[in-house]
């Protein structure tokens, strides 16, 4: 009944096409297993020239609001304000700010957070891009992108906090391949790290996308290594499915799962048995962890 009311609540006042989404799964750590089970509502236009989002599960409530803003030919901008509340009290407060204004991208984020990442959204320290496994801290973190030329491109990601580092790469894209180069420092397990890093992308053809990074240098005393690696296949599965999967091996990193795999499939499902809409499977993992859920979105609502 509580859910069912939560839903009636979502749902009342909306004039215009928002979109729900669904979701239920499974975790399993050191033989513990728990259920995943969700509902989140995005688009909705209770606050005029913002996009509100809510979204109740068995772990934690949530709310985000966003707005974005145009500069017309110069570039655009967006800011976003976030919460997830925990119903054992741990909470997670965000705010982000980015924008472009010609050959410049710039992102600014803020976090803090009193609880562990993984017990309001166990999918976040699996991801490439892992959130930190502490249990309490903050990140700061100011990123940015310049065109240096067409195909060139320069990045540069300042973080304090929870894996705090200091990152300076180019960008080239040559007809099918992507090339990447730079370098790092920052907190590491063993001490400070100082490594250079590079990769590679292609995209032969309509369908697979291969990505592959790595990172060699300093963790202190001892060698620093990581490597990562994505494919993606574009509607080679079963209904036109896309398949995207991702490893990652990174006994460098101190705040962060050191190994990390997963896979997400993505299909678009015309109306029938279900509405219209997006089918996502995701599966990750690491050492002992594993976690699998599946997530339906399909708009509703309207004038």
């Amino acid at each position: 009944m509580k859910k069912l009311l939560t839903l009636s609540l979502f749902t009342l006042g909306i004039s215009h096409a928002a979109t729900l989404e669904l979701s239920s799964g499974f975790g399993v750590k050191s033989s513990r297993s728990s259920f995943l089970l969700g509902v989140n509502v995005s688009g909705l236009d209770w606050i005029p020239q913002y996009d509100l989002a809510l979204g109740v599960s068995l772990r934690k409530l949530e709310a985000n609001l966003s707005r974005s803003l145009s500069g017309g030919p110069l570039g655009y901008g967006e800011a976003e304000l976030g919460a997830e509340l925990g119903y054992g009290g741990g909470f997670l407060l965000r705010s982000r700010v980015s924008g472009t204004l010609g050959p410049f991208a710039l992102s600014a984020k803020l976090e803090g957070w009193n609880t562990p990442r993984a017990s309001l959204n166990p999918f976040s320290t699996l991801i490439l891009e892992p959130e930190s496994t502490r249990s309490a801290d903050y990140k700061a973190e100011l990123s940015g992108r310049y065109r240096l030329e067409r195909t060139t491109f320069l990045n540069v990601l300042g973080r304090l906090g929870a894996d705090s580092r200091l990152e300076v790469g180019v960008q080239r894209q040559t007809g099918e391949f992507e090339l990447r180069a730079g370098g790092t420092l920052g907190g590491a397990s063993q001490g400070d790290l100082f490594a250079v890093t590079g990769g590679i992308s292609t995209r032969n053809n309509e369908n697979l996308t291969l990505s592959l990074d790595g990172l060699l240098g300093l963790n202190g005393n001892e060698a620093a290594y990581g490597v990562r690696g994505r494919a993606t296949l574009y509607g080679a599965l079963p209904l036109e499915s896309d398949l995207n999967l991702y490893a990652a091996f990174e006994p460098w990193r101190r705040d962060s799962e050191a190994l990390r795999y997963g896979l997400t499939t993505s299909t678009s499902l015309v109306a029938g048995i279900l509405p219209a809409g997006t089918l996502n499977l995701e599966l990750a993992g690491s050492g002992n962890v594993t976690v699998a859920r599946i997530r339906f979105a399909f708009e509703l609502g309207g004038e």
